[in-house]
C-alpha cells in the first residue's frame, strides 16, 4: 500500500511539473472561481521587477503567491493560519519553485525585518483584518524607502443589496468594505505616495455573477466557469462605469 502511495505520489509531482510548465498550474485550482482568475490576471499588469524581494501577506493556501515566482526572485508568503501554511508548503512541493518560502505568522512579528522588502502584495486580505490601520503601519516599516505596495480588497460598492452585502460579510468574515477616497486617505495618513486606485468589477455581467457567487458559495461550474472568464473580461472591457466597482487594486509606493 505504502509503495502504491508512493508511486502515485511521483505521478502527482510529474503531472504538476508539467502542467506548471504549459501555465496551467495552479490555475487549474482557481477554475471554480472566475473572479480570482480575473483578479490575478489584473493585478499582474502593475508588477514588475524580478529581481525583488516581495513579501505575500495573508496568502492562505499559496497559490497565487506561487504563480507571482515567475515575476519575483525571492517571496516570502505569510498567514496566521497554520493549517493554511502546511497546505501552502504542500502546493510548493508539488510545484518544485525556488526562491520561496512559507510562514506562519503575522505582519506584527515581522516588525523587525524593517526595510527588508521592495514590494508587499495582498490579495483581498485587507478587508478581512480588524487592526488594519496598525497592519499597514507595520507594512510601511518592513519596505525599503521607495518599495511599493500592490493590494486588492473588496468594496462591493456596485452591490445595492443591503441584504446581499451582509450576507458576504457575514458568510467571508469582512471586517470592513473600502471605497476609493477612503483607502487613498488612509495610505495618504501612512506615509504612501504615488497612490493608484483601480475598480475592477464593474460592469453589470459582473455585478449579475458576483450575487450569483454570494449565493453559491462562489464555487462555479468548471466548464461554465471558462465562459464566465471570458464574458468578464468582454464585459468589463465595455463597461462605462469607472469610479466604483467590487474590487479595488491600490499599488502605491513609499516615501524614499
Amino acid at each position: 500500500a505504502f509503495e502504491g502511495f508512493f508511486n502515485m505520489s511521483i505521478v502527482k509531482k510529474t503531472l504538476i511539473t508539467i502542467l506548471w510548465k504549459v501555465r496551467f498550474f495552479p490555475y487549474c485550482y482557481l477554475i471554480r472561481n472566475p473572479f480570482k482568475i480575473y483578479e490575478w490576471i489584473a493585478m499582474n499588469q502593475y508588477i514588475g521587477g524580478e529581481k525583488a524581494v516581495v513579501l505575500d501577506i495573508g496568502c492562505g493556501n499559496g497559490n497565487l503567491t506561487i504563480l507571482n515566482t515567475r515575476k519575483f526572485q525571492n517571496i516570502i508568503g505569510i498567514d496566521p493560519n497554520e493549517n493554511s501554511i502546511k497546505l501552502a508548503k504542500r502546493n510548493l512541493q508539488l510545484c518544485r519553485r525556488k526562491g520561496i518560502q512559507f510562514i506562519a505568522t503575522t505582519i506584527e512579528k515581522m516588525s523587525n525585518d524593517a526595510q527588508c522588502f521592495d514590494g508587499v502584495t495582498s490579495y483581498c486580505v485587507f478587508e478581512h483584518i480588524p487592526n488594519y490601520k496598525a497592519v499597514l503601519s507595520e507594512l510601511y516599516k518592513v519596505l525599503k524607502p521607495g518599495g511599493w505596495i500592490l493590494f486588492s480588497i473588496d468594496s462591493l460598492s456596485v452591490i445595492k443589496s443591503r441584504f446581499l452585502i451582509e450576507k458576504h460579510k457575514s458568510d467571508h468574515h469582512v471586517v470592513k468594505y473600502f471605497n476609493s477616497n477612503e483607502i487613498t486617505e488612509l495610505f495618504l495618513e501612512n506615509g504612501f505616495d504615488d497612490i493608484f486606485v483601480k475598480p475592477i468589477f464593474k460592469s453589470k455581467y459582473a455585478e449579475k455573477l458576483f450575487i450569483k457567487g454570494i449565493n453559491n458559495g462562489f464555487s462555479f461550474n468548471r466548464i461554465i466557469s471558462f465562459l464566465n472568464i471570458l464574458l468578464l473580461f468582454i464585459f468589463e472591457k465595455l463597461n462605462r462605469r469607472e469610479n466604483e466597482g467590487i474590487f479595488l487594486i491600490i499599488k502605491a509606493y513609499k516615501r524614499k
